[in-house]
């Protein structure tokens, strides 16, 4: 059952309360919780193991071969907001290879 939520922080909060049962969630918000003992981790959504926790195994590992799931996170803003105006032509006119991230 897949139930939406607005943003993984109401969804974190359900499943440590109890109300949900698993949760999918990037490694860098869940691991603090694995680590303090409140979540049990089954497996990373990569296909390589995590170096974070590489007593962790994969998806794909676990019985699921191939499943492959990455995260990515961006600098987003709105596109006329005038406090991140300067930030926005400084990277305009930054070279190119400056603007991968």
């Amino acid at each position: 059952m897949h139930i939406p939520y607005k943003g993984a922080a109401p969804a974190m909060q359900d499943l440590l309360a109890g109300q949900v049962q698993m949760m999918f969630d990037n490694l860098a918000n869940a691991l603090p919780q694995v680590r303090a003992g409140k979540l049990r981790a089954l497996a990373v959504t990569t296909l390589q193991r995590s170096p974070a926790v590489p007593e962790l195994p994969t998806i794909s590992e676990s019985g699921l071969p191939g499943f492959n799931l990455s995260t990515w996170f961006g600098v987003l803003f709105r596109r006329y907001a005038r406090h991140h105006r300067g930030a926005a032509q400084r990277r305009d006119r930054a070279p190119r290879s400056a603007r991968r991230i």
